[in-house]
This record gives structure tokens, C-alpha cells and sequence, in this order.
């Protein structure tokens, strides 16, 4: 295995770890602040439309933010994932009530191919993750989804991290494929990223 991967393979078990001890009140109130402190960045109220992403019980939940993505009028595209494919694309919603839950627990869009979004129409994607650092570097959950979506869309699109802060880490191991965020917003701020390579 190369160091890099048995690195990121230990900080997942860490970071999974960190993320069990979050209570219910806990991710409530961190991720009220989180959402607030996204919305309220006034570069980050960019025109155009976004893609989120519907939340695992461990993340910030972000159901708040597509209800104010929503009621703003904006559109909105979330993630759905193919497992034979390896592959993740964004689908355009009406309402969080369309959504189905994977075998992984994730609630998704259907796959019509009529509500499939380009990553070129999209202006800003929020981004999941394990944990993240300074620089833009990102700990996924090892499956690659968004790093392949990233590099498909681009450097067009802004890309935020939405995280709880207790998810910073002072460095984060980064290979040829991984893609750097532009901008993190937690719930203790927000960390322009420096983009070191």
C-alpha cells in the first residue's frame, strides 16, 4: 500500500471516530452555524446555481440549505452515485421530497436524464468530506466520486467544503487525483484555502 494511502486509510478511522461523538443537539446547533455562516458570505452569494449535497446522519446536515437554496428561487442539483460506473452525477430538484436513500443511507435525486445537470451550468458545488486542511486538501471516504467530478468540472465552478470545524487537520496527505477545495466553511468560520501543491 503506498504511505500515502495506509495515511488516509488511519485519519478515516480517526475522523470517523471524531464524528460518532457528535450528539444530535451537537450537530443541530454546529450546523445551523455552519449553514449560517455559508449563506451569509457575501462572495459566496454568487448568481448561478448550486449543487449540495443531502447529508449522511455523521455530516453537517444540510437539509437547511437547500430549503433556503430553494426558497431563494435558486436552482439546485444533488449528487447520485453509480456504483458500476464509479461515477457520480448531479440531478436538478424540485424539493427535497423527490429524494430515494441508496444502499449507503444517502438520499438522492432520481436519475432522469432530463433533470441531469452539466457541471459547467453548475457555478458553485458544496463538498462532503472526513476532515480537510489549510491548503484545500480534502479526506474523502475513499471512493473517488468527487475528485472525478471535480476534475470533470473543472476550476468554473467554486468549490466549497462544508465541514464541522472539529474536522480541520493541520495537513492532509494529497495524491495526483485528489482535487483542492477553493473555500471551507464550518461552523467556526470560514478558511480561505492557500491551494499549496
Amino acid at each position: 500500500m503506498r504511505p500515502a494511502a495506509a495515511e488516509k486509510r488511519a485519519l478515516r478511522r480517526a475522523m470517523r471516530a471524531r464524528l460518532a461523538e457528535v450528539t444530535p443537539p451537537e450537530r443541530e446547533a454546529r450546523s445551523r452555524s455552519a449553514v449560517g455562516n455559508l449563506l451569509a458570505a457575501s462572495d459566496l452569494r454568487r448568481e448561478g446555481d448550486w449543487m449540495a449535497f443531502a447529508s449522511m446522519p455523521s455530516e453537517i446536515d444540510t437539509a437547511p440549505l437547500i430549503a433556503a437554496l430553494l426558497a431563494a428561487r435558486r436552482r439546485v442539483a444533488l449528487p447520485r452515485i453509480d456504483p458500476g460506473t464509479r461515477s457520480l452525477a448531479a440531478y436538478w430538484i424540485d424539493t427535497p421530497d423527490s429524494l430515494v436513500v441508496n444502499r449507503w443511507g444517502i438520499p438522492e435525486p432520481e436519475p432522469d436524464p432530463s433533470r441531469r445537470a452539466a457541471p459547467e451550468d453548475i457555478a458553485l458545488i458544496v463538498v462532503p468530506g472526513l476532515a480537510f486542511d489549510p491548503s484545500g486538501a480534502r479526506l474523502g471516504r475513499a471512493g473517488g466520486y468527487y475528485d472525478r467530478f471535480l476534475r470533470a468540472a473543472g476550476r468554473g465552478p467554486l468549490r466549497v467544503g462544508l465541514f464541522y470545524a472539529i474536522q480541520q487537520l493541520p495537513a492532509i496527505p494529497v495524491e495526483a487525483w485528489d482535487e483542492r477545495l477553493d473555500i471551507i466553511v464550518t461552523d467556526a468560520g470560514i478558511v480561505r484555502c492557500r491551494g499549496e501543491d
